[in-house]
Formats: structure tokens, C-alpha cells, sequence
């Protein structure tokens, strides 16, 4: 169960995102195609996760792109985690669930930026 804070926030986050959740749960998944965005509100945590299917030829080389970008100047010293799984590249960090919605979605913005760069294999600087 989500305090109703909490569900107020979320619910503004994807009101800024253009979409609208039917129902907030502590854990929830976002499709926007090509990207997934994972959402996991844990104690007064939120975990943000956002994932890209990258082919099997490419998985390396974006992951090492991806570590590249991995500073903490990009993320207002956030950091950030990233790692491949069977099928996807995966950039997430975990931020206080007090922090603005706005905060969130630069957050969001800044995962899919660098999961964007390191399909292409550069990192802009």
C-alpha cells in the first residue's frame, strides 16, 4: 500500500511523463516504446529503472558506452547503476520519494538520453 502522498506524487510524475495511470501501485511498468521504464517505491525509496532491448551484437559495446556516461554531474550526483540483462540495457538509480516529481522526470530524461547514446555506441560530453 502506498501512502497517499506518495501516489499524489506518482500520479503527477506521469501526468509530466503524458500518461495517466489507471491505478498507482509500488511497483509499476511504463511502456514507451522502444524504452521500459520500471518504477519501485520501496520504504522512502523510489527505484527508477529504464530499459532498452539492444541486439545481441551490440550488447557490449553499448554497455561500455553506457558505463562511459555513468558521472555524477549528469545526474546532480544521483548515481546511477547500469547493467545488461538477457535481452536489455538497463540504466537505473534510486532517489528519495520526498524529491519532486520534476526531479524525477530529469532523472527519466537523463536515463534515456544516455540509453539512446549508447545504442548509437558514443556518448555526447
Amino acid at each position: 500500500m502506498i501512502d497517499l502522498q506518495i501516489e499524489r506524487r506518482l500520479e503527477y510524475f506521469f501526468s509530466l511523463l503524458g500518461s495517466h495511470a489507471t491505478h498507482i501501485t509500488p511497483q509499476m511498468e511504463l511502456v514507451d516504446s522502444p524504452f521500459r521504464l520500471h518504477l519501485d517505491a520501496r520504504g522512502d525509496h523510489l527505484v527508477i529503472a529504464l530499459t532498452l532491448c539492444i541486439p545481441n551484437n551490440q550488447r557490449n559495446s553499448a554497455l561500455m558506452s553506457l558505463l562511459t556516461q555513468c558521472t555524477p554531474e549528469r545526474t546532480n550526483g544521483i548515481p546511477i547503476k547500469s547493467f545488461l540483462t538477457s535481452s536489455e540495457l538497463v540504466a537505473s538509480c534510486c532517489v528519495s520519494l520526498d524529491s519532486a516529481p520534476q526531479t524525477w522526470l530529469a532523472l527519466y530524461q537523463t536515463l534515456k538520453m544516455m540509453l539512446w547514446q549508447a545504442q548509437l555506441g558514443h556518448a555526447l560530453t
